[in-house]
Protein backbone atom coordinates (compact mmCIF):
# COMPACT_ATOMS: atom_id res chain seq x y z
CA UNK A 1 0.00 0.00 0.00
CA UNK A 2 1.37 3.33 -1.13
CA UNK A 3 1.93 5.95 1.65
CA UNK A 4 -0.70 8.62 1.64
CA UNK A 5 0.13 12.16 2.31
CA UNK A 6 -1.79 14.93 3.55
CA UNK A 7 -1.45 18.00 5.39
CA UNK A 8 -2.74 20.40 8.13
CA UNK A 9 -2.30 24.33 7.12
CA UNK A 10 -3.58 27.74 8.75
CA UNK A 11 -5.55 29.78 6.09
CA UNK A 12 -4.95 33.36 7.02
CA UNK A 13 -9.03 33.92 5.25
CA UNK A 14 -11.36 31.71 8.00
CA UNK A 15 -7.97 31.99 10.56
CA UNK A 16 -8.41 28.21 11.24
CA UNK A 17 -6.09 25.02 10.72
CA UNK A 18 -7.59 22.73 7.67
CA UNK A 19 -6.60 19.09 7.45
CA UNK A 20 -6.79 17.76 4.36
CA UNK A 21 -7.07 14.20 5.14
CA UNK A 22 -11.18 14.55 5.83
CA UNK A 23 -11.32 18.37 4.69
CA UNK A 24 -12.20 18.72 8.77
CA UNK A 25 -11.04 22.33 10.28
CA UNK A 26 -10.41 23.64 14.21
CA UNK A 27 -9.94 26.75 15.84
CA UNK A 28 -7.07 25.76 17.38
CA UNK A 29 -3.54 24.33 16.31
CA UNK A 30 -3.96 21.83 19.43
CA UNK A 31 -7.14 20.82 18.48
CA UNK A 32 -6.10 19.95 14.54
CA UNK A 33 -2.74 17.91 15.90
CA UNK A 34 -5.18 16.17 18.40
CA UNK A 35 -7.50 15.07 15.46
CA UNK A 36 -4.48 14.27 13.24
CA UNK A 37 -3.21 11.51 15.25
CA UNK A 38 -6.44 9.90 15.90
CA UNK A 39 -6.88 10.33 12.02
CA UNK A 40 -3.16 8.74 11.28
CA UNK A 41 -3.73 5.91 13.42
CA UNK A 42 -7.01 4.90 12.23
CA UNK A 43 -5.99 5.20 8.33
CA UNK A 44 -2.45 4.28 8.65
CA UNK A 45 0.08 4.17 5.81
CA UNK A 46 0.03 8.20 5.74
CA UNK A 47 2.41 11.33 5.92
CA UNK A 48 1.32 14.44 7.63
CA UNK A 49 2.79 17.69 6.90
CA UNK A 50 2.32 20.35 9.59
CA UNK A 51 2.72 23.86 8.22
CA UNK A 52 3.49 27.16 9.81
CA UNK A 53 0.88 29.92 9.50
CA UNK A 54 3.70 31.48 7.62
CA UNK A 55 2.88 28.16 5.11
CA UNK A 56 7.01 26.74 5.67
CA UNK A 57 6.69 23.27 6.83
CA UNK A 58 7.03 22.75 10.45
CA UNK A 59 7.47 19.08 10.57
CA UNK A 60 6.45 15.90 9.20
CA UNK A 61 4.80 12.91 10.95
CA UNK A 62 4.40 9.52 9.85
CA UNK A 63 1.55 7.04 10.98
CA UNK A 64 1.15 3.03 10.84
CA UNK A 65 -1.94 1.31 11.54
CA UNK A 66 -2.92 0.84 15.09
CA UNK A 67 -4.57 -2.27 15.89
CA UNK A 68 -6.49 -1.12 19.18
CA UNK A 69 -7.85 1.57 16.82
CA UNK A 70 -8.58 -0.43 13.13
CA UNK A 71 -11.36 -2.00 14.93
CA UNK A 72 -14.47 0.09 14.11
Amino acid sequence: MALAKFELAHKKADGKWHFSGDGKSFGTKADGMAHVMKFGNKHGNCSVKIKKTDGKIQEERTYGKDPKRSKG
